[in-house]
């Protein structure tokens, strides 16, 4: 900023950082807006690589002592034909109009150190009401982008704001669009907002929203939908919130990645499976589906009410008990078969994996003699 200022260039802070220095708080990141166009920050930084992040909105990124800072020019936008971008952007040089297309009021907010503050929205006193509340019309604001929908709900969980009533009443009536905007960017938002401290809470009054995106959230009663926010309540780790929300099946309007996807289908396929009742019948059910996901299909079921507190007992003594429970923990392995004369080939997974059993199922100990042993050689 002190190179931009220095130059002539009005430069100030925007968003988000400005919101947490108006609640007291500490900013995690530092959005930076400005009077310079990129072509006049590229020249101001020619010495420190920059980003062409977004040149069309007017976005770089400047790296600087190894850390990157988001700088803006100051823009106001056209229109959003698409209902999610803006079709052109003008470059200004008045930061008031800069803040007129920003989308709550909380986030509207710039500060020029080192103590003037630019508020022409009362974004200050919102945020000391705890309200989230559109910049100018509701209505228009979520016509332009849907996800700004999505973004209240976020932003009335992590900072636990109410949703002042007409920008409640207009998320409701133009959720409609949602099913507009990418699969990627709803799921971003949805994950973020299932990790705030309590996504319940903003989850209860807007299952309308979540209508709007699919069809399973549309067909639940109000009992159920109720419940089902419950059971979000209950739970504490964001993806067991998601699985949750989406169960019985993950809905077409989510993109998760590889690993989420797999954690949530998988607490999805267990959610009715009958839970272990000894310590045998546990170390079968961790060795066919790892340690990871019998928690996540404990924390699933917890949440949704069920009684897990034997299997979760269970589950710590065998645990404790540091057990063989994966080939690759057997005191033998894939040679040994083949010098003890299994034939080469799938014959050695199989014979490894009976073995493993008999280890599991108390009949053998997981000695290399023993095993060894226990060798059945086929024809």
């Amino acid at each position: 900023m002190e190179r931009l200022t220095a130059r002539g260039f009005d430069c100030c802070l925007v968003g988000g950082c400005v919101r947490d220095m108006a609640l007291g708080r500490v900013p995690r990141d530092y959005d930076i807006a400005t009077q310079a166009t990129p072509d006049e920050m590229k020249a101001v930084f020619i010495d420190l690589p920059v980003i062409d992040t977004g040149v069309r909105y007017g976005t770089v990124t400047v790296i600087s002592g190894g850390l990157p800072f988001e700088i803006t020019t100051f823009r106001s936008d056209g229109a959003y034909t698409d209902g999610r971008r803006p079709d052109s952007v003008t470059f200004t040089a008045d930061i008031a109009g800069d803040l007129a297309r920003r989308d709550f009021t909380v986030n509207a907010m710039a500060f020029r150190p080192p103590d003037v503050f630019t508020d022409p929205f009362n974004g200050g006193a919102d945020c000391r009401a705890g309200l989230i509340r559109c910049v100018g019309d509701p209505e228009a604001r979520f016509k332009e982008d849907a996800l700004r929908i999505l973004r209240a709900l976020r932003f009335s969980a992590q900072l636990e704001f109410s949703i002042e009533a007409q920008t409640q009443t207009a998320m409701r009536k133009m959720a409609f669009m949602l099913p507009n905007i990418a699969a990627e960017r709803i799921t971003q938002e949805l994950s973020k907002l299932m990790a705030c401290h309590d996504p319940s809470a903003v989850l209860r009054g807007n299952q309308a929203v979540f209508a709007s995106l699919a069809e399973q959230w549309a067909v639940l009663s109000d009992v159920e939908w109720q419940s089902r926010c419950d059971a979000v309540h209950r739970a504490g780790d964001g993806v067991v919130r998601l699985a949750l929300l989406c169960a019985p099946s993950l809905p077409r309007c989510l993109r998760l990645d590889n690993q989420t996807k797999t954690r949530i289908h998988s607490m999805l396929c267990l959610r009715q499976e009958p839970l272990p009742r000894d310590m045998v019948a546990m170390k079968f059910w961790l060795s066919r589906h790892g340690l990871d996901r019998a928690r996540d299909a404990l924390a699933f079921r917890t949440a949704f009410g069920g009684d897990t507190r034997g299997a979760a007992r269970l589950l710590d003594d065998v645990m404790a008990s540091s057990p063989c429970l994966t080939i690759d923990q057997l005191a033998v392995n894939g040679s040994d078969m083949t010098a003890a004369g299994v034939p080469p080939g799938p014959a050695v997974g199989r014979e490894l994996r009976r073995l493993l059993d008999l280890v599991i199922g108390e009949k053998i100990t997981n000695e290399r003699e023993a095993l060894l042993a226990a060798v059945i050689i086929g024809d």
